[in-house]
């Protein structure tokens, strides 16, 4: 009789990341995307400083995808049964996910709404070797702006729930507030079975100034999932939006971007310069440069200098500078100018007073957490006075600690 050894768990942990990896990050990326011969050798690398015990999210999400191309490859190691099991697991989870989540697509489509599917549920089955892959906490599906009320109205009465923060009274009755669409570019809700889907009216926080996506529905491409035929963007518009939302800092490192972007531009032919107009139309060069440089030396992405040469032409103002390096990095608070930032992106349709102030308070409104204008007042001097006492605490400890 063969003795067998049951597999030691593999614990995650959380660990907040910003979009670039750190090296041991990195190594499992090469496991998942660099050559044969290196990435065995960088997964061994990474076993050794980690002892595969402790792994932290933003890795472990990875390592489905490892798990998947090592046994295309007919890479073994001591380390293969834990593979294989996050490999099933993931699959497992995401068929549940997928079961509990794709009625409320059926919903919509049902009613005349189009719907795409963004992020994972898209590049899992358009990029990455299985569904089971790319892990998937939730669902994220984008509808046109236009039906967005209609899309969230649907899923209320269907016994779906928003979330109990940062979302407005409106919102519970079915309304999406059209300031409230130029701040936040979606919405989380909870289905009766419990999974979750992120209603989207923008693909992503980075353009939610009214007509940004018309663009990007125009050039979708089909998409089979769970046996319902959707949409999904295009692979320029794909590409797009992994680099932009994984500069997002994140309570888990964001760093899946990477091998989600890698895998886009390995799947089809690129056409560059759509990508560059569309970054270019959508105010987001910056995200681009930065991430496709990054792609490009440090896992020989396949991207022509002269777009990183085209996406590095524009110099961002000042208050849109504040309102990227915000989103970047850990930071718990925003300065001024990063907000007026965010705002300015989601009045760009707008003109004169209205461009540069008069849509101000509503932008405050959503962007605190209040209903009205009339609750402003109270949730500044609110906040004021919880930072004082913050930093009245900060001293006093200092003074001790002296």
């Amino acid at each position: 009789m063969t003795e067998t050894h049951a597999v030691p768990a593999v614990t995650m942990t959380m660990m907040p990341g910003t979009w670039r990896p750190t090296e041991a990050q990195e190594l499992v990326l090469d496991a998942a995307l660099a050559d044969p011969v290196r990435a065995e050798a960088a997964f061994e690398q990474w076993v050794t400083l980690t002892g595969f015990d402790e792994v932290d999210a933003g890795s472990y999400r990875l390592l489905p995808l490892v798990s998947a191309r090592f046994e295309q490859l007919g890479i073994t190691g001591p380390w293969s049964a834990h593979l294989r099991g996050i490999l099933r697991r993931s699959w497992y989870e995401n068929q549940l996910m997928l079961r509990g989540t794709l009625p409320a697509v059926d919903l919509l489509q049902a009613a005349g709404i189009d719907v795409i599917v963004l992020k994972g549920g898209a590049v899992s089955v358009l990029a990455y070797p299985s569904v089971g892959a790319r892990p998937m906490d939730d669902l994220d599906v984008f509808v046109p702006e236009a039906q967005a009320a209609d899309a969230l109205e649907l899923l209320l009465d269907a016994g779906w729930q928003l979330g109990t923060e940062g979302v407005p009274t409106a919102m519970r009755r079915g309304e999406v507030p059209a300031s409230f669409r130029r701040l936040r570019h979606s919405t989380g809700l909870t289905g009766p079975d419990g999974f979750d889907i992120d209603l989207h009216w923008h693909a992503t926080y980075a353009w939610c100034w009214p007509g940004a996506d018309r663009d990007l529905w125009a050039d979708a491409r089909p998409l089979e999932l769970g046996g319902r035929s959707l949409l999904a963007l295009s692979a320029p518009d794909e590409l797009i939006v992994a680099c932009v939302h994984g500069c997002l800092a994140n309570l888990i490192a964001p760093i899946r971007w990477v091998s989600d972007s890698v895998l886009v531009m390995r799947s089809v032919a690129m056409s560059w310069d759509t990508l560059v107009r569309r970054a270019r139309d959508l105010l987001v060069e910056p995200h681009l440069a930065r991430a496709l440089g990054y792609l490009r030396t440090r896992f020989d992405a396949p991207v022509p200098e002269w777009v990183l040469a085209a996406l590095g032409q524009r110099r961002p103002g000042y208050f849109e500078r504040q309102w990227l390096v915000s989103r970047m990095d850990l930071r718990e608070t925003r300065t001024l100018a990063a907000h007026y930032g965010a705002y300015l992106r989601g009045a760009r349709a707008e003109t004169g007073f209205r461009r540069y102030v008069g849509g101000v308070p509503n932008h405050l409104v959503y962007q605190l957490g209040c209903d009205s204008t009339s609750e402003l007042s109270g949730e500044l001097a609110r906040r004021t006075a919880a930072r004082l006492r913050r930093q009245g605490a900060r001293k006093s400890s200092s003074s001790l600690s002296a």
